[in-house]
């Protein structure tokens, strides 16, 4: 029977795209899975032939292959760029966030007061949440404080509660907790906090924790996390959340079995020199320059600085400098527009990147969990499940 012809629109792409990885065995695709390009083709009432071709031009664009975290939620018609594409609130609100850290000496805030938190995911659908600070040199001890606040992963110990060919009913396993408001709070209060108390080698208690914009992280004026805040404030400690910018991960320092995993992961992070993580500030302020020079775009390529030869010859500055003429062009950019509007749509935007982000974590979790629980993770993020005929 013939089918009319039809112009997909992006959103039929996407949601072609997701179907096609959450009924595949394997999350690197080199063909179709059998029978699929029929039922979608039916139901999104196309030739078969648009299917694999919308499959075939995912796969030029990488959306099959490699790194999972290469969103196909992200992936609309034409779009081929890995680096996120940018609004002008986007470019406002970054070299806004970048001129801010630039002091009246041009040089850069030292940052010291600054702990980046990000999750790290892997295959095995496992998560840790890290953070790091800036290392310094600690008068007290002589000594240098390596930064390293701590890692913790996203998990608890269950029973199983059925037989199976890996483990009997009853034996306990490390299974990943789903990361919610009530989770990430949680391990901010009773673990980051306290590992930054205990840790901190700095005079001053100020500490900005900078997270990315995840629905589930814990927005500034949480409540709950205020109080935790507040809790710490006899010891004269002082905390403020500060999300970062959406669509800008170069606004972050931080990118077997579960428990070998875990394991490795604490070895990483214990072994990884605290210069190396020192330096990864400095080209951190470098990229605010960077971005700047760009008037917020992120059409630019991470400088070299030759921080390890300066280092050898005793020239290695603690700070990056932001070029005068730089500073200037920003501010006047910065002094021409309609803060309040710029501000406002940035705001709507920044809503719509955490609903998608949290599409995109539910369609990972789906793609790399056990098939018992696939039918009803989808139901949860508003996809009907198909199912395919093995005969076909």
């Amino acid at each position: 029977m013939r089918v009319n012809k039809r112009d997909l629109t992006n959103d039929d792409r996407e949601a072609i795209l997701r179907e096609i990885l959450l009924n595949s065995s394997n999350t690197s695709l080199a063909i179709l899975p059998n029978g699929i390009a029929q039922v979608l083709a039916e139901k999104y009432i196309c030739h078969h032939s648009t299917i694999r071709r919308v499959f075939a031009q995912a796969k030029e664009q990488g959306v099959t292959t490699g790194n999972m975290k290469v969103s196909v939620a992200n992936r609309k018609k034409g779009r081929n760029a890995i680096r996120p594409s940018l609004t002008d609130a986007n470019k406002y609100s970054r070299m806004k966030f970048a001129f801010n850290f630039v002091r009246a000496n041009m040089e850069f805030d030292d940052m010291m007061d600054y702990v980046h938190l990000d999750e790290k995911w892997f295959y095995i659908t496992k998560t840790t949440r890290r953070a790091v600070a800036r290392p310094r040199y600690d008068d007290a001890t002589g000594t240098w404080w390596d930064g390293k606040i701590g890692t913790w992963p996203f998990v608890e110990s269950v029973q199983a509660q059925r037989n199976s060919a890996n483990r009997a009913a009853g034996t306990y396993k490390t299974k990943a907790l789903t990361v919610t408001k009530d989770v990430y709070r949680a391990f901010l209060a009773e673990k980051v906090l306290p590992a930054i108390v205990s840790k901190w080698s700095c005079p001053k208690r100020l500490v900005h924790l900078q997270h990315d914009n995840a629905r589930a992280h814990v927005s500034p004026d949480d409540a709950k996390l205020l109080a935790a805040f507040a809790s710490n404030s006899t010891s004269d400690w002082t905390f403020a959340n500060n999300p970062q910018l959406p669509n800008s991960p170069d606004m972050n320092i931080l990118a077997r079995t579960v428990d070998d995993l875990i394991t490795n992961v604490h070895a990483a992070v214990d072994t990884y020199p605290f210069e190396r993580l020192d330096r990864t500030f400095m080209t951190f302020q470098a990229c605010l320059v960077e971005t700047m020079k760009c008037f917020g775009d992120n059409a630019f390529k991470v400088p070299h600085l030759s921080k390890e030869k300066q280092a050898r010859l005793g020239l290695l500055p603690e700070n990056v400098r932001c070029p005068a003429d730089t500073y200037d062009s920003v501010k006047r950019s910065l002094d021409s527009v309609d803060c309040t509007v710029m501000e406002k749509k940035f705001q709507e935007e920044l809503d719509e990147a955490r609903s998608m982000h949290e599409l995109v974590q539910e369609l990972e979790r789906i793609a790399l969990c056990d098939d018992e629980t696939v039918d009803e993770l989808m139901a949860g993020v508003g996809i009907d499940p198909i199912s395919l005929d093995n005969d076909e």
